[in-house]
């Protein structure tokens, strides 16, 4: 079935869409053990589901994921919310040099607390296009504080080059 497009796509666009459920099923999977989601502003539509059609998170090891909450105002706070009620551990993983909001997450079904978040960390140290650390997150305020310090400094810093370069 097709659903509205948030963010990217040309306006009113419909996309294609298959729920996470019969994925697994066509897959022949009984889970997935990584899903990087990067659908620009989709976010909450995909987890605004009830019900059982989010049943699939409590199969999920890992989860990375960009929020893109300028595109779909609610999409970050509504996906936090579904990943937090689902048992999983969400860091935000903030960066001074890019502007999405970037979460790593963890089933603590599979995964516990301790080797989440260490996972994450190495998963930025091996990045060379993420630095800084992983903070943990119990709602949408905690991960809103957690990017607006790094806004912040980030903001402070360009204005210091700014201040640099004029001299």
């Amino acid at each position: 079935r097709g659903q509205q497009c948030a963010g990217g796509c040309a306006a009113g666009a419909a996309v294609p869409s298959v729920p996470v459920p019969t994925l697994l099923a066509q897959l022949c999977l009984p889970r997935f053990d990584l899903v990087k989601m990067d659908v620009e502003g989709a976010e909450g539509t995909i987890f605004a589901a009830g019900g059982g059609e989010l049943q699939w998170l409590n199969g999920v090891r890992f989860l990375y994921f960009e929020a893109h909450e300028g595109m779909a105002p609610g999409s970050e706070a509504r996906t936090l919310a579904a990943l937090l009620s689902h048992n999983m551990t969400v860091l935000a993983a903030p960066d001074e040099r890019v502007s999405d909001h970037i979460y790593f997450a963890c089933g603590r079904r599979s995964v516990a607390d301790a080797l989440c978040t260490a996972t994450c960390m190495q998963w930025r140290a091996s990045s060379r296009a993420l630095q800084g650390m992983c903070a943990a997150v119990t709602d949408a305020a905690t991960a809103g504080a957690a990017y607006s310090s790094v806004w912040r400094r980030r903001v402070g810093r360009r204005r210091a080059q700014g201040e640099r370069n004029r001299w």
